[in-house]
């Protein structure tokens, strides 16, 4: 869990406003989910306790996903909702803009 920074002070200042817009909320209350779990052979290695942390204080969850594979299909049907889609500067120049997504309170 990464905090997300205000698009002023932010590496990535289009991912935070997308978030922000997404969630309909400042900065200081996401959290970005930095690690990305989709193999069946890393189950119980803390994601939804990560989620759970999350929600103990009340910070909304965001990531960002490379569109490839089945990604972004599995977090939809989980309950994220895509905002937005960019193109971040760590970003290798043959991949796809990332799509930025939120899970909505109560999913």
């Amino acid at each position: 869990m990464l905090p997300v920074r205000d698009p002023e002070v932010s590496l990535e200042p289009a991912l935070s406003r997308l978030w922000m817009a997404g969630h309909g909320l400042p900065a200081d209350r996401l959290a970005e989910i930095g690690v990305y779990f989709t193999a069946t052979h890393v189950r119980g290695r803390g994601v939804g306790a990560a989620l759970d942390h999350l929600a103990e204080h009340e910070l909304a969850p965001c990531l960002d996903v490379i569109p490839t594979g089945s990604a972004v299909d599995l977090y939809r049907r989980t309950g994220w909702r895509e905002v937005g889609s960019t193109r971040p500067a760590w970003l290798e120049a043959d991949a796809p803009d990332v799509v930025a997504m939120v899970l909505p309170t109560g999913s």
